[in-house]
């Protein structure tokens, strides 16, 4: 007879704070999968961008909280302004072009996908060649937009 107070009391309590009750919690839909040339596509704005050596334009394409390991660098930028020095230096250094190399896409789902990959940047000016390899995690933010939010580039080794 205890037994059945001491559950009653708990059902009822449940019930009291809305828990248990009502409808069911509605299920999140996942945006569909990216598709493989989806992605080429926000690549190669990306990479058109990277090569227009126009900053605000090549910052537009890092989310404000993006982590971002820049060449050279020992550690993570701190904040946004580190990485927008790194990139108003990366715009002056003249790069107008790129042989793009290999790269990889891999779609992790309707939201985010990695690239990574080598390519050599190009100052088609003074000849300058510069062969990096990169990672970068790629978010579609909740304006629609696709932006960089995780980002490591480095020397290619032997370079």
């Amino acid at each position: 007879m205890q037994r059945t107070i001491a559950l009653s009391a708990a059902l009822f309590t449940l019930g009291a704070f809305g828990c248990g009750t009502g409808s069911p919690p509605e299920a999140k839909t996942e945006p569909a999968l990216l598709t493989r040339s989806e992605a080429l596509a926000i690549v190669d704005e990306l990479n058109e961008a990277l090569v227009s050596q126009d900053a605000p334009r090549i910052k537009s394409h890092y989310a404000d909280d993006a982590v971002v390991m820049g060449l050279g660098a020992t550690a993570p930028f701190a904040n946004r302004a580190e990485i927008d020095q790194d990139l108003d230096r990366f715009a002056a250094a003249g790069f107008d072009t790129y042989d793009l190399g290999s790269r990889r896409i891999q779609i992790i789902d309707g939201r985010h996908f990695v690239l990574t990959g080598a390519s050599t940047l190009r100052n088609s000016g003074t000849g300058d060649s510069f062969p990096v390899r990169y990672s970068e995690v790629v978010a579609k933010q909740d304006d629609g937009t696709w932006k960089i939010i995780s980002e490591h580039i480095s020397a290619m080794p032997g370079s």
